[in-house]
């Protein structure tokens, strides 16, 4: 395979006769490996343009997130009362994968996160918080049930009992939140001397059902998606206290699928995806006290389920899971606009994308 040798990010001069600054990076693509995906894979981007460079194989890596020196990826593995955490050898100047291993705990994680020398996950289908000990030559190990939960909400379906969705530091680091979709609640634990413990939960309006959730460049505001309300909550943080402000709604045909929310670089802009109709991407503009507008839509292809905003805030990247696309959008930053490129990857089932920095 041809090996590509990059910077790690950017060329700041701007393109003759064109708006967008280069940006030439690595990211990398969790899928779902049912239908013939290998597993991770890492992509070139180069100026809008995406190639894949090379992968690894993985049983169902459906999130990401990579060690600060990017030498090393970790993945969950939802694999049901199989799951657990993969580790794997990363080189980030080339994009290419060295050996792999696995560590088991958890139930269906959907999410991980990592909280100082430790990866934690939260496990959809446990209703759990699992943490793993990263050892010091890297690799995630010996993984441990952190906090297990039992809540459900007004969804007869879907908050039957408690689904943790995801978890986030806060800005300051004194935080860890978890959002349980099942009951409607974001969990507060205080992490301490190398300690993650409950500390207290914030209660939501029943039928939220909150996903993701993601902090202004300030970290004084939050915004939250709740997948089944199709609302986005601005949320404002203080002193390790959430507190919420304003809800505006992003899906506007109401068939609960709401997935993923960013936060521009500059902070002026935030993107939240929709799923099981009328797929896309809704722009909200912040005003001067973190509350959202909404500026416009972007259809995408089938499910949405993750994207990101390039480093330099010039595109946005989305993993379109049912369509087997990620495709390419230029982002006007002055109005927030998507704009199609045409550029797409064909790629089984992905659902999580992460920079390489």
């Amino acid at each position: 395979m041809k090996h590509i040798y990059l910077l790690p990010l950017l060329m700041l001069t701007a393109c003759a006769g064109s708006r967008l600054e280069s940006e030439k990076s690595i990211m990398v693509c969790g899928t779902y490996t049912a239908d013939g995906s290998h597993g991770v894979y890492s992509i070139v981007f180069d100026n809008g343009k995406l190639t894949v460079e090379d992968s690894v194989a993985a049983n169902n890596p459906s999130y990401l997130a990579l060690a600060d020196d990017m030498s090393h990826i970790y993945a969950v593995r939802e694999d049901g009362e199989n799951s657990g955490v993969y580790t794997f050898d990363f080189d980030p100047a080339t994009g290419h994968f060295g050996e792999s291993r696995f560590a088991a705990e958890g139930n269906n994680p959907c999410h991980l996160a990592i909280v100082g020398d430790k990866i934690v996950t939260a496990n959809y289908s446990g209703g759990s918080v699992s943490e793993f000990e990263i050892g010091a030559n890297g690799i995630a190990w010996n993984g441990r049930t952190m906090a297990a939960f039992a809540g459900c909400g007004p969804d007869s379906v879907r908050q039957k009992t408690s689904h943790i969705h995801y978890t986030i530091l806060t800005p300051d680091s004194t935080k860890l939140l978890a959002t349980d979709l099942g009951a409607d609640c974001i969990y507060g634990f205080a992490v301490k001397d190398g300690n993650i413990t409950l500390q207290d939960t914030l209660q939501l309006a029943p039928g939220f059902g909150p996903r993701h959730l993601e902090f202004s460049p300030d970290g004084r505001f939050c915004y939250l998606i709740g997948e089944l309300s199709g609302d986005v909550m601005t949320l404002r943080y203080e002193q390790g206290t959430l507190t919420p402000i304003a809800t505006i709604e992003c899906d506007s045909l109401h068939v609960r699928g709401s997935g993923d929310i960013h936060v521009s670089p500059d902070g002026k802009y935030v993107y939240a995806s929709n799923r099981l109709a009328g797929d896309g991407i809704r722009t909200f503009a912040v005003n001067d006290d973190g509350t959202l507008r909404n500026v416009g839509y972007t259809p995408t292809p089938s499910h949405p389920r993750n994207f990101v905003i390039s480093p330099q805030g010039n595109y946005l990247i989305a993993a379109c899971k049912n369509d087997n696309v990620i495709v390419v959008y230029a982002r006007d930053k002055a109005t927030g606009k998507l704009t199609p490129t045409g550029e797409r990857l064909s790629l089984s089932s992905p659902v999580c994308l992460k920079w390489v920095k």
